[in-house]
């Protein structure tokens, strides 16, 4: 297994990065628990360190912090303030399972990223977008259960485009709500609410996706105008006092952006060829599937890293480029 993706299990199709074990539908928490390899616990531990004079042997307690320890390999996923509870693996996959089927979501995906430090899975909701050309996308929640202080729970949308595996993902901030939780609650009344804001407000965050997504099919796109987005995105110095592309000063990214937008996996359906769609979709295309070393890291780059967040100004601004047309 690549390096960032330490374990994982999935129902169904294989994934876009063709990463993780298959496991049979109607699995049990537990029984993912175990195939994604997400069955073992951390503890916190405490820290110390030598004194200052080197003739003492005596070890010195820190207690400001802790360490986060996996139980089974003691491995050190994290040092910790002092007030921080670990979350444990099987408590925050329970939970989503739990706010999973409360939402009548299926839980599909589940696994562990960097090092053992993320904990992640994935719930398909029961919907989908279809486009002129049977070019699919199903919504999907992302889970992220970080073992590293600083960081805490979230779920957030991402529309997952059949046809390549293409993925976006989405704030549920910008929707009106989110989960983003310190430690693990049990799934009372307030967890229950809780769900039930995400629910919603992840409807909402498809419905605007699916709004924007049929803008973009339905819009032509202008070759100059789309080397202008792409140079905007992976090429801004070719681009010239004037406005215009300078094709001698583009970047290999640009150029294999304009590949993908001719010719990549999805470029010739209807809803893609010579749209803003299709536009977009070379920049998905690109971040998920061509940048970056393995799979693996492409796969933690567009969900956990900076480029979930270029692949968002990506779709910002072929809307623009859309809604001026």
């Amino acid at each position: 297994m690549p390096a960032a993706v330490e374990s994982m299990a999935y129902v169904g199709e294989m994934p876009w990065h063709g990463l993780g074990t298959k496991v049979e539908p109607g699995i049990s928490t537990e029984e993912m628990i175990k195939a994604a390899g997400l069955d073992w616990k951390v503890h916190r531990q405490r820290v110390y360190t030598k004194h200052d004079d080197e003739e003492m042997d005596e070890l010195l307690e820190v207690d400001e912090y802790g360490m986060l320890v996996k139980s089974d390999t003691k491995q050190i996923l994290s040092v910790c303030g002092p007030r921080y509870v670990p979350t444990q693996n099987g408590q925050v996959m329970e939970f989503f399972n739990r706010f999973a089927k409360y939402g009548h979501l299926s839980l599909e995906t589940a696994g562990a990223l960097n090092n053992n430090k993320m904990v992640w899975a994935l719930a398909k909701m029961d919907d989908e977008l279809v486009l002129p050309g049977s070019d699919v996308t199903h919504p999907y929640l992302l889970l992220a259960s970080p073992h590293e202080w600083g960081k805490a729970l979230t779920v957030k949308f991402t529309p997952i485009r059949v046809v390549c595996m293409n993925t976006l993902t989405m704030a549920l901030t910008n929707f009106g709500h989110s989960v983003r939780l310190t430690h693990v609650r049990e799934f009372d009344s307030d967890a229950q609410r809780e769900a039930a804001g995400a629910i919603g407000a992840s409807i909402k965050a498809f419905n605007s996706f699916k709004e924007r997504a049929k803008l973009l099919s339905e819009t032509k796109a202008e070759p100059g105008e789309v080397d202008i987005f792409f140079a905007k995105l992976a090429s801004p110095k070719s681009i010239t006092e004037d406005g215009e592309v300078d094709l001698t000063r583009v970047t290999s990214t640009f150029i294999q952006l304009r590949e993908l937008y001719r010719a990549g996996p999805g470029a010739d359906l209807q809803a893609a060829n010579g749209t803003w769609w299709g536009a977009f979709n070379a920049i998905t295309r690109y971040e998920d599937h061509v940048a970056g070393k393995t799979a693996d890291t492409r796969l933690t780059s567009s969900w956990f890293g900076p480029k979930s967040g270029y692949k968002m100004r990506a779709f910002d601004l072929a809307s623009e480029y859309a809604n001026a047309a």
